[in-house]
């Protein structure tokens, strides 16, 4: 039994030692997306039923259809809101990936606007890159899964470490 445990313990202490912020990233991604989806509403267009439901003022029978033509997705503001935070948490969580491998199109552009804001132009895209990777294997970019760095965050961790 205590063999059991102790192989338990280890598994656990490799995991936890080998985590990233991956799997907070993809947890938060996922829960925004649900989120927009099931803010958003279709309504039926043009047809009886949409308007005895109350969906818009009701039809003469001169520009009455029969049946449904089709449904619009509706976007609410939350469904938006959502849509948008699961845009801004994807944007860093693939700056984070691209610093495993040293280049992408976000380490290029967080690149440039560090050499700029720091007006050192000798800063390399791996040195960054090694930045944000250390603080992915640190998990300080997702301390929680309600304290996630985006974009802009991770950009000034980097700002403040060159500093």
């Amino acid at each position: 039994m205590k063999a059991l445990t102790l192989s338990f313990a280890i598994l656990i202490v490799s995991n936890v030692a080998n985590a990233t912020c991956k799997t907070y990233y993809k947890q938060k991604i996922r829960s925004n997306n649900v989120n927009a989806a099931a803010s958003t509403t279709a309504i039926p267009l043009l047809s009886s039923t949409a308007a005895a439901a109350g969906y818009y003022g009701p039809l003469t029978s001169t520009t009455t259809t029969t049946g449904t033509l089709g449904a619009v997705p509706v976007s609410t503001s939350s469904s938006t809101i959502s849509n948008a935070q699961a845009e801004i948490y994807a944007k860093a969580n693939d700056l984070i990936n691209q610093s495993k491998i040293g280049f992408g199109k976000h380490i290029t552009v967080i690149s440039d606007e560090i050499r700029l804001t720091l007006n050192d132009f000798t800063i390399d895209e791996m040195t960054i890159a090694k930045i944000i990777k250390d603080g992915d294997q640190k998990l300080i970019f997702c301390q929680s899964i309600d304290e996630l760095f985006t974009y802009p965050g991770i950009r000034n961790y980097v700002i403040n470490k060159l500093k």
